[in-house]
């Protein structure tokens, strides 16, 4: 028999308050970001001596070798990577001339892409809160004017697990190879961004792996890698021919970093210093919003388990490898964590909220609240 299409449902309203209340969040914040812009056109202080710094190299020395001294100026992170540098380059190349406008509205593109990404991967009122939650987070506001690359990473790591995860392709054909190709990419993009973007995108093709295993099919593990190929050939060149090692590592040993893992004190100091900027992150108008939504997403991860279960646990594993970057740092614990947490969570802000609300879409009815049947 001809299914009944189900009659429609009578419009109540909070399905028009909820949208208004994100799109007055979204003018506040754009407004906000326009203004921090207009006040610090150059960004903070790592987008002027790290980011658009190696993007003044590119754009300088572009018809010659030149661009190559940069790498001999150490306290400007040489060895990161250069998605944003060079799209920062390429914007001034089209313009003819260097333009603070080129830096800021790529920092802008990227922090809307990342409100947009987690409204079009989920639906109805929660879409909304959800972009209007990110939006909510001072610290993230923050960032998204200052030109640095944390931004960009979390855009691409959201992108990579609504594609990955969620459903915002739309593709009706669930055997398509599209979301495998652009999952692969934006997880390589990510790496492209950051070096903490590497280590996801180590995890993403760790958990492709485990999945291709388990199914007996790796298909889609072939076309994940298809995609991330042509980024990841730039990476792999970047880094063995031109790059110098990285502060964290250079100089380091085995030995001296088993000696530093084992030492409690260190991890006593870590585990307090995050647990504290955590709580303080995006205060004071969302105090441990962080935290909460972390558990929150445990709760989600734990009830639904599938996708929402995955996605929590690489957002673990991302937080458990910042928590060993600081217990075996060279330099100072405290001033290494106060200088660079916040922006480390900002990297996966807009993917927990994702997270938690992908888990409330996936909630299983409650238990004697069922329909009939």
């Amino acid at each position: 028999p001809k299914a009944q299409s189900p009659a429609p449902k009578a419009e109540s309203p909070v399905d028009w308050i909820v949208p208004a209340v994100f799109g007055v969040a979204a003018m506040i914040a754009l407004a906000a970001w326009v203004t921090s812009s207009l006040a610090a056109p150059h960004g903070d202080w790592d987008a002027w001596a790290i980011w658009n710094q190696h993007a003044r190299f590119l754009f300088r020395g572009s018809e010659s070798d030149a661009w190559h001294a940069f790498f001999a100026i150490n306290w400007s992170q040489p060895d990161y990577p250069l998605l944003l540098p060079a799209s920062v380059a390429r914007v001034w190349a089209y313009a003819g001339h260097e333009s603070t406008l080129g830096p800021t509205l790529i920092a802008m593109v990227f922090g809307i892409a990342s409100v947009a990404l987690v409204i079009t991967a989920l639906d109805g009122r929660r879409a909304w809160i959800a972009g209007a939650l990110i939006l909510v987070a001072s610290t993230f506001l923050i960032q998204v004017p200052s030109q640095c690359a944390d931004v960009p990473l979390a855009c691409f790591i959201v992108a990579t697990l609504a594609v990955a995860c969620g459903d915002v392709l739309r593709i009706p054909d669930p055997g398509s190879r599209i979301p495998a190709v652009v999952a692969g990419a934006t997880s390589a993009m990510a790496a492209w961004t950051k070096n903490e973007g590497l280590v996801f995108a180590l995890l993403m093709l760790l958990v492709a792996v485990i999945v291709a295993v388990r199914r007996r099919d790796g298909r889609q593990l072939l076309w994940s890698i298809a995609g991330a190929a042509p980024v990841l050939i730039a990476i792999v060149w970047f880094k063995l021919s031109l790059a110098p090692s990285s502060g964290l590592v250079e100089g380091q040993s085995l030995d001296l970093l088993t000696t530093r893992f084992m030492d409690l004190h260190r991890h006593g100091t870590v585990a307090v210093l995050m647990i504290q900027h955590m709580i303080r992150w995006s205060a004071p108008l969302a105090v441990a919003i962080f935290p909460l939504l972390g558990v929150a997403a445990i709760w989600m991860a734990i009830r639904s388990g599938g996708a929402v279960r995955l996605m929590t646990a690489l957002l673990g594993l991302m937080l458990a490898s910042y928590y060993l970057v600081y217990v075996t740092t060279p330099f100072d614990i405290s001033w290494h964590l106060s200088t660079s947490v916040d922006r480390l969570l900002v990297q996966l802000w807009p993917a927990l909220v994702l997270t938690v609300f992908m888990g409330l879409r996936l909630q299983p009815p409650v238990s004697g609240l069922q329909s009939p049947k």
